[in-house]
């Protein structure tokens, strides 16, 4: 070995081989650190979509919950506006009111 003037250690017989096997494990390891860091991201990416389906499902239940009411209070009116209209009919009937019959509609 010898020094030259940065101090730095210089091998005279260095070994290929050693040099050759160094850089491809430093290549396998920066290859396994990219992976790990697509992996990462893959799955931060995958929690996010996860995360959106999940509201958008929330968001769709909500207003399929909210039709559904609304479809409800729409047969009660309308149910309540018949059951009204009857009332108003027999009311009318038990005051002694006398409706035509068909046969003197017709005439």
């Amino acid at each position: 070995m010898l020094l030259d003037g940065s101090k730095s250690i210089k091998c005279i017989n260095c070994n290929v081989g050693f040099y050759v096997l160094f850089q491809a494990k430093r290549d396998e390891l920066l290859q396994f650190a990219q992976g790990a860091i697509s992996g990462l991201k893959i799955n931060a990416d995958i929690a996010r979509l996860d995360n959106e389906i999940t509201q958008l499902q929330q968001q769709i239940n909500s207003m399929d919950a909210l039709h559904a009411t609304s479809i409800v209070n729409q047969n009660k009116k309308a149910q309540t506006a018949t059951e009204v209209a009857l009332l108003k009919l027999f009311s009318l009937y038990n005051c002694g009111l006398s409706f035509p019959s068909i046969d003197e509609r017709e005439h």
